[in-house]
C-alpha cells in the first residue's frame, strides 16, 4: 500500500476498479490512499472506508448492503475494513 496521498500500484487499482458494481461503479467519483488504507469517495456522499484493498469484491458488496439498507438516512460513511462487521456513522 503507497503512503497517504500516494498513487495505487497498477495491480491494487485494477482489483478495486474491477470490484466495483452498482452504485459504487457508476457513483464513484474518485479513489483514494489514506493512512488507513483506501477509501471510495462515493458522488452520493458517504466515503467507502475500505481498509487493505484485499477482498475488494466481498467489502463493496457489504458497502453496498449497508448503503440500501440506510437509504433514507445517508451516512457520513461506511467502513468495511472487515466486512463481516461493516460500520456506518
Amino acid at each position: 500500500m503507497p503512503p497517504p496521498g500516494g498513487t495505487i500500484d497498477a495491480i491494487g487499482a485494477a482489483r478495486v476498479a474491477g470490484a466495483l458494481t452498482g452504485l459504487a461503479a457508476t457513483g464513484t467519483t474518485s479513489v483514494e490512499v489514506t493512512d488507513h488504507g483506501i477509501v471510495l469517495h462515493l458522488a452520493s456522499g458517504p466515503e467507502v472506508r475500505m481498509g487493505e484493498g484485499t477482498r475488494a469484491g466481498v467489502k463493496i458488496r457489504a458497502a453496498l448492503a449497508v448503503l440500501d439498507a440506510m437509504q433514507a438516512a445517508v451516512p457520513t460513511y461506511v467502513d468495511v475494513s472487515v466486512p463481516t462487521n461493516p460500520v456506518a456513522g
